[in-house]
């Protein structure tokens, strides 16, 4: 991955404890995890990656080969106190600029949050192409439902404001399931 998609994940892991202190002013344990992936993704940029502005190309620790009984696999020190002090502070660094640019972006598209967090709750989880749905047109997409039998095939595009239409198609579905012929007389109107 480039620095710009390690930092655009680190961002992407701490929007969730920004959207608590940004929606209602105090935050949770609830993003324990997402700051334990942030700090490993920003600390193997800086010590394994290479990607310290300041530090420079250089990878800082080695990791042992094996791992005998009784020892835990862990990394040498191959460098001074004083470079791991730069390294925690050029990882601090990169936490405190992703959190900083995480705040700005979910401050800056607040409503975007709200219509994603209010559809949260009705719904309880949505996959990327409902989010890019919701923040382009301020709800989801439209549900298909899909009816099959062995000779045909039916979807029927459900809107909510469409349902005297969709339970007429729904009759009419049936009725062709249950007598195949009736497709020419369905098809006429």
């Amino acid at each position: 991955m480039t620095k710009p998609e390690l930092l655009d994940k680190i961002t992407g892991l701490l929007g969730g404890r920004v959207a608590e202190e940004v929606v209602f002013g105090e935050v949770s344990t609830g993003a324990h995890n997402d700051f334990q992936r942030a700090t490993g993704i920003a600390r193997r940029m800086v010590t394994e990656f290479g990607m310290s502005d300041k530090l420079g190309p250089m990878q800082f620790g080695q990791a042992q080969g094996q791992v005998f009984l009784g020892r835990d696999l862990n990394n040498d020190q191959n460098y001074s106190d004083k470079i791991a002090y730069e390294i925690d502070l050029e990882i601090q660094m990169i936490i405190k600029d992703c959190y900083a640019r995480a705040k700005n972006l979910l401050t800056e598209h607040r409503d975007k949050l709200d219509i994603i967090a209010n559809t949260l709750l009705e719904v309880e989880t949505l996959d990327a192409e409902q989010i890019k749905h919701l923040i382009d047109h301020g709800r989801l997409p439209d549900r298909k439902v899909s009816v099959e039998n062995d000779d045909m095939k039916v979807t029927i595009n459900k809107k909510k404001d469409d349902m005297p239409a969709i339970e007429e198609t729904d009759k009419k579905v049936d009725s062709v399931i249950e007598d195949p012929k009736a497709i020419d007389e369905n098809t006429k109107e």
